[in-house]
């Protein structure tokens, strides 16, 4: 992602005002995606603890 920033910075101080906002774009969609996997982690993890909170409670009764 730090390539692509850089890659903006570089056509806006130049011409290629549409790759630069292709870049954009693309940048938007890629930490979208990862957002999008952090949040599917996070609901997983959140299962998973619900789980061995299961787990754990029947070992000790």
């Amino acid at each position: 992602m730090s390539h692509q920033i850089f890659e903006v910075a570089e056509l806006a101080a130049g011409e290629g005002a549409e790759r630069c906002i292709v870049v954009i774009s693309e940048m938007a969609e890629n930490s979208s995606l990862v957002s999008q996997r952090a949040h599917k982690a996070s609901g997983e993890i959140h299962l998973l603890t619900q789980y061995l909170g299961v787990a754990t409670a029947k070992f000790f009764i």
